[in-house]
This record gives C-alpha cells, sequence and structure tokens, in this order.
C-alpha cells in the first residue's frame, strides 16, 4: 500500500531531478489531464511543483485546477510560474497551461526554479528579457525541443494544448 502522498517538489528534495523518463511520465499525464480540461473550456493555471503530489509507487496526482478561459478571477501568483501574457493582464488560456507545463518540467528535471532570484514584483519585468533557467537541462534534443517550444513567451508558437 502507497504511503501519504508528497508534493513532486519534496519528492526531487530528497531524491533529485527526474529522469527524462520519469518527466515523459509526468508529461504524458499532464498531457491527457489538460487535454481534458481544455476541451472542457477549462484552464488549469495551477500547474506548479507545490500542487503536483506522488506517492512511494509513483502514483501522480494534482490539485484541481482553476477556471474556465472566460473568468475574471484572480488566481495565486507563483513568481516565476507565470505565462508573461497573464501577466499583461491577458486572460488565462490553454497556451498558459502550457507554458506553465514547460516551465514545470524543465523544474522537475533540473531542480532549479525558473527565474530563481525573482525576489519582487518590481522584477517580473526579467520575465520577458531573460531566460526562465540559467542552464540547459540534460535532456535530450527531442524532449528539450519540446520543452522549448512549451515555454515559449509568444503564445501563438506554443502547442495548442495538452
Amino acid at each position: 500500500m502507497a504511503e501519504k502522498m508528497k508534493t513532486i517538489e519534496e519528492g526531487i528534495s530528497a531524491h533529485g531531478p527526474l529522469t527524462e523518463d520519469e518527466l515523459l511520465y509526468v508529461a504524458t499525464k499532464l498531457a491527457t489531464y489538460l487535454a481534458a480540461l481544455h476541451q472542457q473550456g477549462k484552464v488549469h493555471l495551477k500547474l506548479t511543483p507545490p500542487n503536483l503530489f506522488v506517492d512511494d509507487d509513483g502514483n501522480l496526482q494534482m490539485e484541481e485546477g482553476a477556471g474556465d478561459f472566460h473568468s475574471s478571477a484572480v488566481h495565486r501568483l507563483t513568481l516565476g510560474f507565470n505565462a508573461p501574457e497573464v501577466l499583461l493582464g491577458e486572460e488565462a488560456t490553454a497556451k498558459t497551461d502550457i507554458y506553465k507545463t514547460g516551465l514545470l518540467l524543465q523544474y522537475l528535471g533540473t531542480k532549479e526554479w525558473p527565474y530563481k532570484t525573482l525576489k519582487r514584483a518590481d522584477d517580473l519585468s526579467r520575465i520577458y528579457s531573460e531566460a526562465p533557467f540559467e542552464k540547459e537541462p540534460p535532456f535530450s534534443d527531442h524532449f528539450l525541443d519540446l520543452v522549448k517550444k512549451c515555454q515559449s513567451r509568444d503564445p501563438d508558437e506554443r502547442l495548442a494544448d495538452g
């Protein structure tokens, strides 16, 4: 029987970054979930390490999503994990979730927080001028291309949805 769920962030703190095979598992789970959510006209908005949970058997669960595409509700700001268009006050879309997924996958594979020195809202302009991570992760070229496409600052250059 699996033990209590812990955040995936706690897991990589204890055991180190995920391997590419483990990341592919996480990416597949996230893509399947997001595709279904986006088909319902909803966005998740909470795709950050503290909101993903894993048990000792590797089963993945995530905190429930936030709202529909046309929601005007303000969602929690996790510095470094918000898409540029949301920071500009635009509505969140499926592509917002894709951006966050790209950051999340790279974080899980490197244990490096995006824009890790971002401390205050004053620094948010750095999201438009700097890469989210200081170094390239040890991913295969194909997987790295996928992650980078998800992280594009321009929503039109990202994948359409999960």
